[in-house]
């Protein structure tokens, strides 16, 4: 045998013995080795948790809140009404001083008004003593008539139409003696208020025209604010408004009385078609200085409104971005619902309640992953 045959007999016996090696291995496996026993496992389903508050359909009155800015009733800038000398500015005439009405603020020089005074007193007098001297010349005349058998004597041998201008003379001279001591009054400058004196324009010894402004007002009493009201909001109301109060809340939630509804709904603002609400309020004098109104002060009005039957308040967190709610079904799954959101406030919204006569129970903090008819496990929230 030569080398090449005794090399492909080796091979071919290297190649059996592998193959039964194999087949061996495959036996001893299969039967010989025990298949361990491995318990099975299977795993428990766990529902997610979900928060809900019960909710049991009531009656509600509705409430409806706005915003507003408070302004004083009555401002105005105090003008001189002659040109002269600024006399004298008295202490109340300082910015920030609190005035009352008929306090003295600046005094004008007046030299001049007293001067037209006296010359209008004394054109009166003129003119009623023409006057008088008319009367009596008429008179005279009506005797002599008499005197003379003259029936009827025309006016003008009477000399009644003298007689009417005199009368006329002096009406007149009597307007421009009242317009004299006006005049002379106004020399004084004086609060025609209460309130606070914001700003102040003159000082002692200045020269002033007429119409130059001097002091600047607004009342410290009593004050007006005006808000608007959306269609919604003008709905849950009882009307008319007029002569009802709402409640004035500061942005820290501290109440600070109530105003009383002066006009309203009379039109719609131009640009944000809210009817127009205007309401006044009186400072409470005795009230503590941290619950006082203030000028320009920004504060929440909250209107009481109609009653509603059949509601569900429920908290806000469980009304999501869109509008939506979800409530339990009685086989623990969730459901969704689109209300009809009546008002918003205190942390609260009030619905109708799709059926009167049914309890929900609401989720508290609804999630994107709800889905409907997805099972939950339901915890009562505190």
């Amino acid at each position: 045998m030569d080398g090449t045959t005794k090399s492909s007999a080796s091979r071919w016996v290297v190649a059996g013995l592998a193959v039964l090696s194999l087949v061996g291995t495959v036996i001893y496996t299969t039967f010989v080795l025990e298949e361990p026993d491995v318990p099975l496992k299977v795993a428990k389903t766990v529902l997610p948790p979900v928060s809900y508050v019960l909710v049991k359909p009531r009656t509600a009155q509705a409430e409806t809140r706005s915003f507003a800015q408070i302004r004083p009733l009555w401002s105005a800038e105090l003008h001189a009404s002659t040109g002269g000398r600024i006399l004298e500015v008295t202490e109340k005439a300082l910015a920030g001083r609190r005035v009352a009405i008929g306090d003295l603020l600046i005094r004008l020089e007046d030299n001049g008004l007293i001067a037209d005074l006296r010359e209008a007193e004394l054109a009166l007098a003129e003119a009623e003593l023409a006057l008088v001297q008319a009367r009596n010349q008429t008179e005279l005349r009506r005797r002599q008539a008499v005197r003379a058998s003259v029936s009827e004597p025309t006016d003008l041998s009477l000399l009644l139409p003298e007689m009417r201008i005199a009368e006329r003379a002096v009406t007149s001279a009597e307007a421009r003696a009242a317009a004299a001591q006006a005049a002379l009054r106004l020399a004084e400058i004086r609060a025609p208020f209460d309130g606070y004196v914001t700003a102040r324009s003159v000082s002692p010894g200045q020269s002033v025209s007429p119409g130059d402004t001097l002091v600047s007002l607004v009342d410290g009493t009593r004050f007006e604010l005006e808000t608007g009201l959306s269609t919604r909001q003008w709905r849950l109301l009882n009307h008319p408004l007029g002569g009802t109060d709402a409640e004035v809340w500061s942005l820290q939630g501290t109440r600070l009385g109530s105003a009383q509804v002066r006009n309203a709904g009379g039109f719609r603002d131009e640009d944000t078609r809210e009817f127009k609400v205007f309401l006044e309020v009186a400072r409470d004098a005795d009230a503590p200085q941290d619950v006082q109104l203030l000028s320009n002060d920004l504060v929440e009005l909250v209107f009481k409104g109609r009653q509603f039957d059949e509601t569900l308040t429920l908290p806000e967190t469980s009304l999501t971005r869109d509008g939506a709610v979800w409530y339990l079904d009685a086989d623990d799954r969730l459901r969704r619902l689109e209300p009809d959101v009546l008002w918003q406030g205190d942390g609260d919204v009030v619905i109708l309640a799709p059926d009167p006569d049914q309890s929900y129970r609401i989720a508290v903090t609804p999630l994107v992953s709800f889905l409907v008819g997805a099972q939950v496990s339901p915890t009562l929230a505190d």
